[in-house]
């Protein structure tokens, strides 16, 4: 099975403290999407599935977050 490898932005956003690998964060964009009450989930590859190529989509029907919530405000 090839290794997912998120681009920096993605490390960056999601926090290398808090995130341990690639896998970690691939399950835990999944259970923020329930945290946000999504019915459901589906992860979506594309391209190659190659080291360093492809890429995944997780895309949820969750309500998300607010932009005061986001901001803290």
């Amino acid at each position: 099975m090839p290794t997912l490898r998120p681009r920096a932005r993605l490390l960056h956003t999601i926090g290398t403290e808090l995130i341990s690998s690639e896998t970690v964060a691939v399950v835990e964009l999944v259970k923020n999407a329930y945290d946000a009450d999504a019915n459901g989930v589906v992860l979506c590859f594309s391209g190659e599935l190659g080291e360093g190529q492809g890429e995944l989509a997780v895309l949820d029907d969750g309500s998300g977050m607010t932009a005061d919530t986001v901001t803290g405000i």
